[in-house]
Order: C-alpha cells, then sequence, then structure tokens
C-alpha cells in the first residue's frame, strides 16, 4: 500500500474477505454443486473459480501493475 500498487484497504477486513471467499467453497460444496447443476467441481472449474476470485481480489484492492 506504501507504494501505491493498491488501495489504502483495512488488511484485516482483507483478510477477512481472503478468507471467506475460500471457506465458501470448502463448507458448502455440495450447495455450489447444487446450483451449478454439476455432481462435483472438476479440475477445469476449480481453476474457473480460482482465475475468477484471483481476479475479483486483485480488481476489487485496485492492484495495479507498473513497470519500473
Amino acid at each position: 500500500m506504501e507504494k501505491e500498487w493498491m488501495e489504502a484497504l483495512s488488511p484485516k477486513h482483507l483478510m477477512v474477505m481472503l478468507c471467506s471467499l475460500s471457506q465458501t467453497y470448502a463448507d458448502f460444496n455440495w450447495q455450489i454443486c447444487q446450483v451449478s447443476g454439476q455432481y462435483e467441481l472438476d479440475d477445469e472449474e476449480s481453476v474457473q473459480v480460482a482465475e475468477f476470485l484471483v481476479n475479483l481480489v486483485l480488481k476489487g484492492a485496485g492492484v495495479t501493475m507498473r513497470i519500473e
């Protein structure tokens, strides 16, 4: 945050959000599969979920890439 690569966010709330995002898929896998019409999340779906969550967090935190 000091280098302004991301928004000034509460580290505590950011960590809570990261934990809750990942834990949701661990705790509610069955419900997620029911909603998506799948028996279980396969490897391809797991990669898509990971890419979605990373993108969501990075954009939500205003992370920017700077080449110096």
